[in-house]
């Protein structure tokens, strides 16, 4: 699979449920922004930040991209612009 210039092709990382002592979840870690790992980076032109290379971890708006399955894999395709930050 290839990334098209603007996207990044990348591998969901779970975020971690937080729990209260008595097994509540709380409701706040599901408003985090999501987190990938870049698996194929598209071309990206000099103004498009940040920039990101196969290997790198993540953040991207919660609700950004499409998701789609590939031979049982999940995938998150996502627009540089939507990226928040770098690890």
């Amino acid at each position: 699979m290839t990334a098209l210039p603007g996207y990044i092709i990348c591998e969901p990382i779970k975020n971690e449920e937080e729990t209260t002592s008595s097994g509540l979840y709380i409701q706040a870690s599901k408003d985090r922004p999501s987190k990938g790992r870049a698996l194929d980076v598209g071309e990206q032109t000099a103004t498009e930040e940040p920039h990101v290379e196969v290997g790198d971890i993540i953040y991207h708006r919660r609700w950004a991209g499409d998701e789609i399955k590939e031979n049982g894999v999940e995938y998150r395709i996502v627009k540089f612009s939507d990226c928040i930050a770098l690890v």
